[in-house]
């Protein structure tokens, strides 16, 4: 668990990945019943008095939607770029070009996005079953001129080192590693070209 000291959160190393969560802080029996405002009080304390080593990037990970947390982010974080995270059904398709008409109204750049669930790999015959509607993301957004990052399908293998807390390339060499590689450097690529952010005012 994590710990506060001095008004300030003490943030968990692990594999390299300096992490701060709400969890950390709280019993896991514990719900957080909170309003609006008091989820986007916690949600800049955690990221403005966070005690964060040198990093190399600040990866805040957001809910989905257009609530208030997500405004708060875009009002008062400097903000490089933002990834989507989306699955090929179509509440998800929905809720990403909710998401993505918000963005551009408050001029915070798309990076691109990231299909989640693309598919059910075999782990036998290594073949992929579309449990969801196949390129209905890519049809939705490549209109949008939003790149693809990559894709990521629904992998045992994935799942195990979720469910450990060990990340899967930690281990692994393989196909998939290869694949959340691909897609991290293509990141990264993008990042590199766009300018230092600047916090946004309405």
């Amino acid at each position: 668990r994590s710990a506060i000291d001095n008004d300030t959160y003490q943030p968990i190393s692990v594999h390299g990945i300096t992490v701060m969560s709400m969890g950390f802080l709280v019993d896991q029996k514990t719900p957080l019943i909170w309003r609006g405002p008091m989820a986007s009080a916690y949600f800049q304390q955690m990221v403005f008095k966070t005690n964060w080593p040198h990093l190399d990037y600040l990866i805040l990970d957001c809910p989905p939607g257009t609530g208030d947390i997500l405004l708060t982010m875009a009002q008062k974080v400097p903000i490089s770029g933002v990834v989507l995270v989306c699955t090929p059904q179509c509440l998800s398709v929905k809720d990403s070009i909710k998401g993505i008409a918000m963005l551009e109204k408050m001029n915070i750049p798309i990076l691109g996005y990231i299909e989640n669930m693309a598919g059910f790999e075999c782990s036998q015959c290594k073949h992929i079953n579309h449990i969801f509607p196949e390129n209905s993301l890519q049809q939705n957004l490549s209109p949008l001129n939003i790149d693809l990052f990559g894709k990521i399908p629904l992998d045992q293998r994935l799942i195990n080192s979720t469910e450990k807390g060990i990340p899967h390339a930690h281990n692994q060499q393989d196909g998939l590693t290869h694949k959340i590689q691909k897609i991290a450097t293509r990141i990264c690529a993008k990042l590199a070209t766009r300018p230092q952010a600047k916090p946004h005012i309405f």
